[in-house]
């Protein structure tokens, strides 16, 4: 266990490229490390998923999307670079596989140890999860320090005077719709070429609950949501921001067939709701829609007193 232990915490990325250009603060050896220990760690994690592990983790892990989060931080020329070697090459692939016979080395020497299997999955999925969380917050600073930023296309729309928020182009409305006697106005707009969907709404009147807490009025909407879509919940975190409640969340779902993923930013106010999120198909969206909400969730802002 102790080898495994050791094993993990040098994880890092198969290559490391070395940039010839200095744009701002853009490094690209402090991406490398921190994002190649990220992806090792989400490596980690997709193993144990695919191993008798299994059953105890609730939350997808894809590498190919903690790969795609790495690389969208990057420039042109570096991406085409670390695709070239990490995809079409297959080191991508070869990590993987060296995270799964790590993993089932641990598992066997476990066994062999008089482990239990309960007891044996908890301590590995305990320890790896443990340091893919070190070695995410790790990647989040230092993307956001050394990031390569190129202006996107993507900008803030006034929504009706009621509401700010980014979307790709212009956001056509969705429509209303009135339930329980609220009345929900709908946008959104997608970025067909990388497959990327921006939505927004807000609610037209006032639903006060007397009696319960904001965050919890959040949370309990957010709940609500992902039940109605038959989604899981793999990120929630609500806080109270003075005279509102703001949740930001991410939901897992499939419908037709097709997985989606859904980050999300929610405010309650003065008892009504107004919402944006990000919407990407993991493996077919180009961009990372993790990356993508992170950018622009500071710009939503409430215009309506």
């Amino acid at each position: 266990m102790h080898a495994l232990s050791r094993q993990l915490a040098r994880v890092s990325v198969l290559v490391m490229l070395f940039s010839t250009k200095a744009l701002c603060e853009y490094n690209l050896e402090r991406l490398g490390e921190a994002g190649g220990a990220y992806i090792g760690g989400i490596a980690m994690m997709a193993a144990l998923q695919e191993s008798e592990c299994g059953y105890a983790i609730k939350r997808t892990y894809n590498v190919r999307d903690a790969f795609n989060e790495v690389v969208s931080t990057l420039s042109e020329q570096d991406y085409k670079e670390l695709e070239k070697e990490m995809i079409t090459d297959g080191g991508l692939m070869q990590l993987s596989n060296q995270m799964t016979v790590l993993i089932l080395r641990g598992i066997e020497a476990n066994k062999r140890g008089g482990m239990d299997p309960k007891s044996s999955c908890g301590m590995l999925i305990g320890t790896t999860l443990s340091t893919l969380q070190k070695y995410q917050t790790n990647w989040d600073t230092i993307k956001s320090r050394y990031a390569y930023h190129v202006q996107p296309r993507a900008k803030v729309f006034d929504l009706d005077g009621v509401l700010e928020a980014v979307f790709f182009d212009k956001p056509q409305v969705t429509g209303e719709i009135t339930i329980a006697g609220n009345t929900i106005r709908g946008f959104n707009s997608v970025d067909y070429d990388n497959v990327i969907i921006y939505t927004a709404t807000y609610q037209k009147n006032s639903s006060v609950y007397k009696g319960v807490p904001l965050d919890e009025v959040v949370s309990l909407h957010i709940d609500a949501e992902a039940e109605a879509i038959a989604g899981t919940i793999t990120r929630k975190n609500v806080e109270i921001l003075g005279d509102h409640a703001r949740g930001e969340y991410v939901i897992e779902f499939t419908t037709q067939g097709v997985t989606g993923r859904k980050y999300c930013l929610l405010e309650y106010k003065k008892g009504r709701f107004f919402s944006w999120t990000v919407q990407e198909i993991p493996g077919t969206s180009k961009l990372n829609g993790k990356t993508v909400f992170d950018t622009y969730a500071k710009d939503f802002r409430i215009l309506t007193k």
